[in-house]
This record gives C-alpha cells, sequence and structure tokens, in this order.
C-alpha cells in the first residue's frame, strides 16, 4: 500500500513542505500495514470552518460561526518517517498533522470592517478519535 515518507532534500515526485521536509509516495512494507490500518480505523480529520467578528468598540458586532465536517483516512494519508506513523498528510492545505498535535489552523482571511469590527476567516483540522462516543 503507498503511504507517505519524509524526507529532508527533494527528489523526484515528492511533495515540498518546507525548505528541509519533503515526502515522497512510499510502497509500505507489509510488515506496517496492519498498525497503518488500525490508525486509519481508529481516526479522521475533523475539519472546522469559521468566521469570527471581534467587536473594536461598543457599537462593533461579536458573531462566531462554525460549521463542521468529517474527513475518513485512507492509507495514502498517512505519513511515515523512517521509524513509525507520525501523523496524516492533508493534501489541500499541504500541511503534516501530526499525532498528539493538537491542531492545524489556517486563517484565509482577517480584516477590520469599520462598524462591526476585526473578521478572521478560517479553517481549524484536528484527529478526532473515531473510538470515543460524543
Amino acid at each position: 500500500m503507498i503511504c507517505y515518507h519524509t524526507i529532508d532534500k527533494p527528489i523526484e515526485n515528492g511533495v515540498n513542505l518546507s525548505s528541509n521536509l519533503y515526502l515522497y509516495p512510499w510502497d509500505c512494507p507489509d510488515e506496517f500495514i496492519a498498525e497503518g490500518e488500525k490508525l486509519i480505523n481508529t481516526y479522521s480529520i475533523k475539519e472546522v470552518d469559521f468566521w469570527e467578528c471581534e467587536p473594536r468598540s461598543d457599537a462593533g458586532i461579536y458573531d462566531k460561526r462554525t460549521s463542521c465536517s468529517t474527513i475518513s483516512l485512507s492509507f495514502t494519508d498517512l505519513v511515515y518517517d523512517g521509524e513509525a506513523f507520525v501523523g496524516v498528510y492533508i493534501k489541500r492545505i499541504n500541511r503534516i498533522l501530526y499525532f498528539g498535535q493538537s491542531g492545524v489552523t489556517i486563517i484565509n482571511k482577517s480584516e477590520y470592517v469599520g462598524g462591526w469590527g476585526d473578521i478572521t476567516e478560517g479553517v481549524e483540522y484536528y484527529l478526532a478519535n473515531n473510538n470515543q462516543t460524543k
């Protein structure tokens, strides 16, 4: 099964994440497949889109809106670092969400709107445990 492997230099078919971190498609050895399948059955990604207005004065507006969705994982989302699976690659933001990390927040827009206040739009990604009851 194909997943991603980290490397510190560019290679053909690699994905550049930062100046010294790249991912490349990797044919996962059979001895790691059971561990990978356990991870994709245990976790999913919770995606929370948000819009927030924070007033600068008493005449401003406070409002916060969110919408949530769940993204199922597949084996091709897993990232292996040479010792273990360390997280999942979120292609749409070109970032790794590491296991144990609280989350990844991407701010799409942050501006002041006269009469309203400071407007922030963005999205947050979290690893959700599928086995926990809500």
